[in-house]
């Protein structure tokens, strides 16, 4: 694997754990923006927001400069992290099986950036 292909897994999964974590803020302060005509809305004004912090807050130096190999839990979120895309470019894989790798792997990324392992 290259560093690039663990800095984009890394990223995509920031972004995913950084729209749950927004999500969840934004819609206990803000419920009315939750109701279906104001969702689709938010919910791209969302991932936008966070997909740039993502890009623009130079978190990509981080991952690039951190090997998460070098422990078990690094190399147990590498790995789970690459069934996600496996299964995103597999045609026979159903969305609940992406739905449950992308939740392992999200589970391990929290984990492992809070040594709770």
């Amino acid at each position: 694997m290259t560093t690039d292909e663990l800095v984009q897994i890394n990223k995509n999964a920031f972004i995913q754990a950084g729209n749950i974590a927004v999500k969840s803020v934004i819609f206990s302060a803000f419920p009315f923006l939750g109701i279906p005509p104001l969702l689709s809305l938010s919910n791209m004004a969302i991932n936008w927001l966070v997909t740039k912090m993502a890009n623009q807050a130079e978190i990509g130096a981080f991952f690039i400069y951190t090997d998460m190999r070098v422990s078990n839990q690094g190399d147990s979120f590498v790995k789970a992290s690459q069934l996600v895309n496996q299964l995103m470019n597999d045609k026979t894989a159903t969305p609940e099986q992406i739905k449950a790798a992308q939740n392992d792997a999200n589970a391990k990324f929290i984990s492992f950036f809070n040594l709770a392992e």
